[in-house]
């Protein structure tokens, strides 16, 4: 049975089991990807070493479970959102400082959401697209074609717009916010090949510069992030708005490492808080590994503002 074939089944049966089943199943195949996986198992493994340094022996092993796990919970989320209904997703979700994006859609010149792969990401964004903000989600390109058909229609379900990377994608974020809407991009992973390499967690990696470069032109940044707390309860929160425009006599580069700089410690405080909610399954530092890659069709400068 290939991926597609899977997330199909995974749509018709995943709805009907009890959530607390699924996701006690999603912990149990956290141990099977774990053995099965190697190269899940060393990138969780390598990331962990540089957000928490501090944990080894089999505390680190217990975490690097549950960062698996968890992801395997958010893909159940994401096969199930066209059975969510908003009336389910406000009793899910904790949400604190919505007014930090009020206040953005007030401005009336759009704004960029930058966030990290963490917790139930999609069904967050499902859960503010349902309360009726202009949502545009960027996403990388996959293979095969009809698997990312599949998950841009699942994200769609609930009224979220998703813009795949491609040499045009510049210009439709550019029209997005003109029309002024939010676009959510990744703050964590370089999808867009134009890195900056920079410090994350005190160690240099390739970092998305994209955001900044917006940033600097005077596009409001919100950082937001969604995990789970103890005991598996699910919360979001969105941080105030960084107001990040070049300064008289900066540099557009310089500007543009300042901003980077800025937005990653936001992601890094919520990253560091809630590391088991990381979902990165790839080595975020050192050489990127190819598979990181997967279905990346050259989309050099696709979030550039100057396109």
């Amino acid at each position: 049975m290939n991926i597609l074939h899977l997330y199909r089944w995974g749509m018709r049966l995943l709805p009907r089991v009890p959530e607390r089943v699924l996701y006690a199943l999603c912990d149990g195949g956290a141990v099977v990807v774990w053995l099965a996986v190697p190269a899940i198992r060393r990138g969780v493994a390598a990331n962990l070493r540089h957000i928490q340094p501090a944990v080894g022996g089999w505390r680190r092993w217990l975490l690097a479970w549950r960062v698996v796990g968890y992801a395997l919970r958010h893909y159940a989320d994401m096969l199930r959102l066209p059975t969510f209904n908003q009336a389910y997703l406000e009793e899910r979700f904790e949400l604190t400082g919505i007014e930090h994006l009020d206040q953005v859609v007030a401005g009336g010149i759009g704004g960029i959401m930058a966030v990290p792969h963490c917790g139930s990401f999609s069904t967050v964004l499902a859960f503010l697209a349902g309360r009726g903000y202009p949502l545009v989600l960027v996403v990388e390109p996959i293979e095969p074609p009809e698997l990312l058909q599949l998950i841009s229609e699942l994200r769609r379900s609930p009224g979220l717009e998703v813009l795949t990377l491609s040499p045009t994608a510049g210009r439709d974020v550019l029209r997005a916010l003109r029309a002024n809407k939010i676009v959510v991009l990744a703050g964590d992973r370089d999808l867009a090949a134009q890195p900056m390499r920079l410090p994350f967690f005190g160690t240099p990696a390739n970092v998305p510069s994209g955001i900044a470069r917006l940033a600097i032109r005077g596009t409001p940044v919100v950082t937001a992030f969604t995990a789970w707390a103890a005991g598996g309860r699910a919360f979001a929160r969105i941080d105030p708005v960084l107001h990040l425009a070049q300064i008289k006599g900066e540099s557009s580069e310089a500007a543009t490492e300042r901003a980077v700089l800025a937005i990653l410690a936001r992601l890094e405080s919520y990253i560091g808080a809630f590391p088991a909610s990381w979902g990165v399954l790839q080595p975020v530092w050192g050489a990127i590994a190819q598979e990181s890659r997967i279905g990346d069709q050259g989309s050099t400068d696709s979030i550039n503002p100057s396109q």
